[in-house]
């Protein structure tokens, strides 16, 4: 028993503990006195039920922060029969008597696999005394508060917060103790310390009997303009650092992570562009590396700026592919909006169904091409050589009748898409191509006295099973072939 602490009750001496005793060893001793005075311990008979009631009672305050709070608190601000003789409240762990002692409730979480338990660290503490046990609340919780589940890390943040932001200070406990604490020293003759500790009660009005309390004590203790350095403080109190200093160094690790993954993604980073021909991005940054890929006019790329070679610069390219482009290829900015200039100068285009986009020389034959996608589709007729005799337009969902095809073999060549322009040569948005596995021949034949010119039908998504087959096709060259 603590020697500031009456048990005016005996709730302490019923369960056979300290008044400081934390929360699991009230547990353990009400679950070890209720086993000795069981009617089984006793062979069906014979058990005191008046000490049962007794430990009931006992255990259903001490077990309840709250109440074994408010019990602390009048037990150790009971004054004696004599107002001389009034004891100071003192600290339960190291016995000092402060101006601004403090009755408060820590928390600490212990988990194994499925089990969580929380215990109440509480007391009548001294600003240091509760700093440390703040701080082996907190220290408990950060090492063996997360894992249990589900409640582990929910107990844990609860507990934590609650212990960094200075426990729980119960109002009618600290009050209770304030005003008595105020009476010791009026009655001691310190009335500097009885004026202070009577300021701090008044912020713990709690019951109607300690408002009555705290006033007829104002009306004894006058008022003084000394005032005591708040060792409360958050700010002040290193113990508010030390626990949440575990926190720091979490988050300085994820940080430490993230952050400069972070600057690499957005500060050393720029959005470029080659306003040219198709170029090349290479393995390494050598004119005889491998090639990896390819970007096109303007189509977006990212520089990862400091990480270049000699005059190339290394690049990442929009379907993730990371190379090396030579430097003064480069334009920095926002592709699209330099293709929106450069291929659209007049604007948007709207292009008739079956305009012709370029031919050499006509021809008497005819080409019918269904197009049941829901893009726009350009198709070329290529020359064996390679060079694109007929192109023209085809709208989505659409048919397109061309009746001037030269005479020749062709292969059909066809890229879809949206936004074509005339200028550039290619759709701006979803560019795919295809190309038709088997040439076409289209060349007159003569039948009796009549000359009969080739009619060729094409569908652009052949059916299945059918006997025109199809193959993707790189889309980056069609404008040029």
């Amino acid at each position: 028993m603590s020697s500031s602490h009456s048990d005016r009750n005996g709730y302490y001496g019923v369960l056979g503990i300290a008044s400081n005793a934390p929360s699991e060893e009230i547990k353990r001793a009400y679950r070890q006195l209720v086993k000795k005075v069981h009617p089984d311990a006793h062979g069906g008979g014979g058990q005191d039920d008046q000490r049962i009631r007794d430990i009931n009672a006992a255990y259903e305050v001490l077990s309840d922060p709250e109440r074994r709070a408010k019990y602390d608190a009048n037990c150790a601000a009971q004054p004696d029969s004599e107002p001389n003789q009034i004891n100071p409240v003192k600290c339960s762990v190291c016995s000092a008597i402060s101006a601004q002692p403090r009755y408060v409730i820590f928390s600490s979480v212990f988990s194994y696999l499925l089990a969580t338990s929380r215990h109440a660290v509480q007391g009548i503490f001294c600003p240091s005394c509760a700093r440390t046990k703040a701080i082996k609340a907190s220290l408990i919780t950060w090492l063996f508060g997360w894992w249990g589940f589900p409640w582990g890390p929910i107990f844990s943040i609860g507990a934590l917060v609650k212990n960094i932001s200075g426990g729980e200070i119960p109002v009618e406990a600290n009050g209770t103790i304030l005003a008595h604490q105020a009476a010791y020293f009026w009655v001691h003759n310190r009335p500097e310390l009885a004026s202070a500790a009577l300021r701090q009660a008044q912020r713990f009005y709690g019951s109607a009997d300690l408002r009555d309390r705290i006033d007829k004590l104002k009306s004894t203790i006058p008022t003084t303009s000394s005032t005591l350095v708040d060792r409360w403080s958050k700010l002040r109190n290193w113990g508010f650092w030390v626990q949440l200093s575990p926190a720091i160094v979490i988050a300085a690790l994820v940080l430490g992570g993230i952050f400069p993954l972070f600057l690499d993604n957005v500060s050393s980073k720029q959005i470029a562009y080659v306003p040219g021909a198709k170029t090349a991005v290479m393995s390494a940054a050598s004119t005889t590396a491998q090639t990896v890929g390819t970007v096109r006019p303007f189509e977006n790329f990212t520089v990862l700026v400091g990480r270049g070679e000699n005059d190339y610069e290394k690049i990442e390219t929009a379907n993730g592919t990371v190379g090396f482009i030579v430097s003064p290829a480069i334009k920095y900015g926002d592709g699209e909006a330099a293709l929106q200039a450069a291929c659209f100068p007049l604007g948007p285009e709207d292009i008739a169904n079956g305009t012709i986009l370029s031919q050499q020389v006509g021809g008497p034959h005819q080409i019918k091409v269904k197009n049941g996608l829901e893009n726009d589709a350009v198709v070329k007729l290529r020359a064996p050589d390679g060079h694109t005799a007929l192109s023209f337009y085809v709208k989505a969902n659409s048919e397109a009748d061309i009746t001037s095809v030269p005479e020749g073999t062709y292969s059909i060549d066809f890229a879809t898409g949206q936004r074509f322009s005339q200028t550039c040569g290619y759709f701006l948005k979803d560019m795919q191509r295809q190309k038709f596995v088997d040439a076409d021949t289209f060349q007159e034949r003569t039948e009796g006295m009549e000359v009969i010119d080739s009619v060729l039908t094409v569908s652009l998504n052949p059916v299945a099973d059918g006997n025109a087959k199809t193959e993707p096709s790189d889309p980056s060259d069609f404008e040029n072939e």
